[in-house]
């Protein structure tokens, strides 16, 4: 991605957070607040079309898979931390939970070029 010039792209929500862009640069995952609640989605940088990705809850933290299909990020599932990926069309979901404590903050480890 090169340098240039800031741009707002998410005018749908007036809360968005979170931006993670795609490997691709063509695609951005973000946060936006519903009625006081958190959702992913993910929107196409050159259409500009955004889709949901998850479901409304306490989400937050998107990170694109180094091949760019997946999207992992934090969500509250009974008051605990869990991670959840999605692809980045949305149809497939998976959560994964720890034994015991928070889960938070993920990311995909480095990638080797």
């Amino acid at each position: 991605m090169r340098g240039g010039s800031a741009e707002r792209i998410s005018f749908g929500n007036a809360y968005a957070i979170s931006p993670a862009v795609s490997p691709k640069n063509d695609q951005v995952a973000y946060i936006v607040r519903t009625g006081g609640h958190f959702k992913l989605v993910q929107q196409d940088l050159a259409t500009g079309n955004v889709i949901p990705l998850s479901e409304i809850g306490k989400n937050e933290s998107p990170s694109y898979s180094p091949n760019g299909n997946m999207i992992i990020y934090a969500s509250e599932v009974g008051g605990k931390g869990v991670l959840s990926t999605v692809s980045t069309d949305g149809s497939t979901r998976s959560r994964l939970s720890g034994t015991s404590g928070d889960i938070r903050e993920p990311s995909w480890g480095p990638t080797i070029k």
